[in-house]
């Protein structure tokens, strides 16, 4: 949100001022500058800073994961980070998708993903319950 601002600032501050001191005060010498800057702010500053951003956004995604304990501290530093986003922004970049299928092909599969983890889940907890070393039985049934 905060590049968005930068960037914003710049298209209303920085590339109007550039563009008057081209046409008016400038010395031939600043020419080139003044020339490239305005057209890199507007075409080119999220070709260079998006990856950046993006690389931020995972590194602070997996960086929140490792430090989960169990499942509902997972979710919840998922949710935080923007797991949804940094996953689409994933599968975008790596397939060279745009973001729009990207997006629609990870809302796609989604549910059935949940769907698998919570039968593992499930089919962990009734093995576990069915397994007697898992309850702290032996064969004898003494413990």
């Amino acid at each position: 949100m905060r590049i968005t601002a930068v960037w914003i600032l710049g298209i209303v501050l920085l590339v109007p001022y550039a563009i008057y001191r081209l046409l008016f005060i400038a010395e031939p010498d600043e020419y080139a500058f003044l020339i490239v800057f305005p057209l890199f702010w507007v075409f080119g500053f999220w070709g260079v800073v998006g990856p950046i951003f993006a690389a931020v956004k995972g590194h602070r995604l997996i960086r929140a994961l490792e430090r989960a304990q169990d499942a509902d501290s997972l979710r919840k530093a998922f949710d935080e980070h923007e797991g949804d986003e940094v996953v689409i922004e994933l599968i975008a970049t790596e397939n060279r998708l745009p973001r729009w299928l990207a997006r629609r092909i990870y809302h796609k599969v989604k549910p059935r993903l949940v769907e698998l983890a919570a039968a593992r889940a499930n089919g962990e907890a009734a093995q576990r319950s069915e397994d007697p070393t898992s309850t702290g039985q032996t064969k004898g049934g003494q413990t």
